[in-house]
């Protein structure tokens, strides 16, 4: 797990309204590691990303937030991923938008091995539910769901 300042970084840039996975990946070509983004200038943020977005990185309106999420990856089972981790999995790294921080909680390990993902309706179906489940539970299933609706019909 990375130090607390590190991750406190990147968990306060995932806060920042407006600053999607492609912006958030410029800035980290253009300056490094998030602690890095956030002791940049003002002026030097806006040549990535618009003067708004640079002034919402700047503030401090999310400590609380940040403090919060900080304090579930503390938790026995809990880890926050970033895209910096050697274990962030790399099938997420080949999309086109991998997601910056991912939020595990369970075994980390599992996350190197296959793993099923499924998307749908938030609107509950009988007879998919009943596949859900079956999928699920069958030996040959894979051990990890990077999908929190999957992970409810386990």
């Amino acid at each position: 797990m990375q130090h607390d300042a590190e991750l406190a970084a990147w968990i306060k840039l995932s806060l920042v309204p407006g600053l999607g996975g492609q912006s958030l990946r410029k800035l980290l070509g253009a300056f490094g590691l998030p602690p890095h983004i956030l002791s940049a200038g003002r002026s030097a943020l806006a040549r990535i990303v618009s003067a708004e977005i640079a002034a919402r990185i700047l503030s401090d309106h999310d400590s609380a937030a940040v403090d919060a999420a900080l304090e579930w990856a503390a938790a026995d089972g809990h880890a926050v991923l970033t895209l910096a981790d050697g274990d962030y999995p790399q099938p997420l790294l080949e999309t086109a938008d991998p997601p910056a921080l991912l939020y595990l909680r369970g075994r980390r390990e599992l996350l190197a091995r296959p793993g099923l993902a499924m998307v749908g309706s938030r609107k509950r179906h009988a007879p998919r539910d009943k596949q859900r489940r079956t999928i699920c539970r069958a030996p040959s299933a894979p051990q990890a769901s990077p999908s929190s609706a999957a992970s409810r019909w386990a």
